[in-house]
């Protein structure tokens, strides 16, 4: 069976009122790791 990879980083930021926006500011990391991580590149 394919081991199949979940990205709930959506989910969480929906329940937060967040936005990949606010994410990148509380994180402090660049717009381009955040979108690693939604396409699960990173």
């Amino acid at each position: 069976m394919e081991c199949k990879r979940i990205n709930r980083r959506n989910d969480v930021l929906a329940e937060k009122g967040m936005t990949n926006k606010q994410l990148v500011e509380a994180l402090d990391k660049d717009s381009a790791v955040i979108s690693k991580w939604v396409t699960n590149v990173a």
